[in-house]
């Protein structure tokens, strides 16, 4: 039976200001995102009724955000009987935004089922539905400025490809804890930074041992290396392919996981397989 898969590819945010609490609960941010290859699959396959499943199982069933992008697609369109497995490679509470793109390879993935019924402004508002992240998965280009809570897309040309080491601690970063943390101290007014600059906000309130790894990524030849979204990921960009396979290999001697990829120009679309 034929089944339709998408990557759901990784972020890292180059550059990431938080500003003041909004009404609705959420901070502004000015941020720019940039796909990366790391990604999980994302297959759908007939089935005689809607399930999702997971490699990771407590993220199986409804519990998942992409549940939600099902029921909210539900509401316009019909939603076809499909079985959705998700298959991580993304580790979570990493600041990767691995939930967000499943979420999001969801609505692309039954909009390609159903022959692209949807216009892209409605996938969008099913999108920003979900979270603050999913919209620019949705959008589909590999790099964006964002504001307001994250929602708001500008596509901006992609970075030139650049080799990364992705690197995690043990111990994942709640988002709204990281938001949290952040909101205690005074930040950065989100209008005072250049955003073509690489920097991230919530390097002033991570833990030592996220801090220590950014340092570590720095020492073994990282050209920079900072934070991934809210942690506990980091990031470091290698001159090479090679030199970041080997400081990768370098870090799991550490007993660190790390993952070796790059900057992506494109993303690719959904394909049928066997």
């Amino acid at each position: 039976m034929r089944r339709l898969r998408i990557k759901a590819h990784a972020k890292i945010n180059p550059f990431l200001a938080v500003g003041s609490l909004r009404p609705d609960g959420y901070y502004e941010v000015r941020t720019t995102l940039q796909a990366i290859d790391l990604h999980d699959l994302v297959d759908l396959g007939q089935a005689e009724s809607l399930a999702l499943t997971c490699s990771v199982p407590e993220l199986s069933g409804e519990k998942n955000l992409a549940w939600k992008a099902l029921r909210l697609l539900s509401e316009l369109a019909n939603v076809p009987d499909v079985h959705i497995h998700i298959h991580k490679s993304i580790p979570t509470q990493a600041g990767l935004g691995g939930g967000s793109s499943d979420a999001a390879a969801i609505i692309r993935g039954v909009n390609y089922w159903l022959g692209g019924v949807l216009p892209i402004r409605d996938m969008l508002d099913v999108a920003a539905a979900c979270g603050s992240d999913v919209p620019f998965f949705v959008l589909g280009e590999p790099r964006a400025r964002a504001t307001g809570r994250g929602e708001v897309l500008t596509a901006v040309e992609p970075l030139a490809s650049a080799n990364l080491v992705i690197a995690k601690c043990a111990r994942g970063v709640s988002t709204a804890d990281a938001y949290r943390r952040l909101g205690e101290i005074q930040r950065s007014c989100v209008d005072g930074l250049p955003d073509a600059e690489m920097h991230n906000d919530f390097e002033r309130v991570a833990d030592c041992e996220v801090l220590d790894l950014i340092d570590s990524l720095r020492s073994k030849g990282a050209s920079r290396a900072h934070l991934c979204g809210s942690g506990s990921a980091v990031f470091g960009v290698f001159q090479s392919a090679e030199m970041a396979k080997a400081v990768a290999e370098r870090l799991a001697g550490e007993n660190v996981w790390a993952s070796v990829t790059y900057t992506l120009d494109a993303f690719g679309e959904p394909e049928w397989i066997e």
